[in-house]
């Protein structure tokens, strides 16, 4: 957030009043002022396509951990990979 780059979706936004409100009994106020805090946030609106690029990369993930590669660089050819196949 500080550097002006997060993303949300709107489910998950959606999904967090939710809990606040009805399973951790936070306040009104308390998740306005939070919610408030989250509109900085890029967001984007869940869709079948953002749904499939998660699962590929999760099989990239799962691919890759057993190879023992797990450095930041690799995961971000992972993800050029599988946007680029799309």
């Amino acid at each position: 957030m500080r550097e002006g780059t997060g993303v949300v979706s709107t489910q998950v936004l959606q999904e967090y009043a939710n809990v606040a409100l009805t399973k951790l009994k936070q306040e009104d106020s308390i998740l306005l002022r939070i919610l408030r805090l989250l509109e900085a946030l890029t967001v984007v609106q869940t869709t079948p396509l953002l749904i499939r690029r998660a699962v590929e990369l999760r099989k990239v993930r799962r691919m890759r951990a057993g190879t023992g590669s797990s450095s930041a660089r690799d995961w971000r050819g992972d993800v050029r990979e599988v946007v680029a196949s799309s």
